[in-house]
């Protein structure tokens, strides 16, 4: 795998609460301690995380303000325009960041991208699924994850970090009454459609801790370089 010439795009799915920002800050942690490993010698300084629909720590300001106003609970936004709107903070996202990243022969790890929109605006929101793939084929820029890795958790675990979330860390889609069968299910069936569509999805077993789920993450990371 060539990755050095057009760069490792690795994207982090799952349901809300099932530790994926934590398994992120888990893979930075890692990566900084381990600077020899494969992935640190294939990309150097060139190792950069991102979330979605806000956007990277650095200042991007467009998606800091398009995210303001989706998780906004001054307005009750409808399922279309919540979709535009996550739609076009991706846009900004690839354009202006991930793009210029990966161009460089950069990794770019994501928390969150357009498996999450299938999931939630696709199958729970009741839009369209081929208008969703037609407006992201739009914006995409040719742009594809190297890999989605899908995050399993238990529907223990999901309750217990559900509860010890912080108030000020929820957000308005936090409190929409989908049960943890409904939310697996939505992303279960969004991630069997993206692989019908091409695209390579790993599950991450919920039997594993967070820090071996980071490591299998790695290691799969690994074994695509290796390809």
């Amino acid at each position: 795998m060539k990755v050095p010439n057009k760069g490792c795009f690795i994207v982090l799915e799952g349901i809300d609460s099932s530790g994926k920002t934590t398994i992120l800050e888990e893979i930075q942690k890692t990566l900084i301690e381990e600077r020899d490993s494969l992935i640190g010698r294939t990309f150097k300084e060139k190792i950069y995380f991102t979330s979605e629909p806000y956007g990277p720590q650095e200042d991007l300001r467009v998606c800091k303000e398009i995210s303001n106003l989706l998780f906004s609970k001054e307005y009750e936004l409808n399922p279309s325009t919540e979709s535009l709107l996550f739609l076009a903070s991706r846009s900004e996202h690839l354009s202006a960041y991930i793009g210029p990243k990966l161009s460089k022969g950069a990794i770019v790890f994501c928390d969150r991208f357009f498996l999450s929109t299938l999931a939630y605006q696709g199958f729970l929101r009741g839009i369209n699924r081929d208008f969703l793939f037609l407006c992201m084929n739009h914006i995409d820029l040719g742009i594809a994850p190297t890999v989605t890795f899908l995050i399993e958790v238990s529907e223990e675990e999901w309750t217990s970090n559900a509860w010890r979330k912080e108030d000020s860390k929820k957000n308005k889609f936090d409190s929409l009454s989908y049960s943890f069968e409904e939310l697996t299910n939505a992303y279960d069936t969004a991630s069997n459609l993206l692989r019908d569509n091409g695209q390579r999805v790993l599950i991450v077993s919920k039997d594993l801790t967070l820090k071996e789920k980071a490591g299998y993450v790695l290691k799969q990371v690994e074994l695509l370089l290796d390809e």
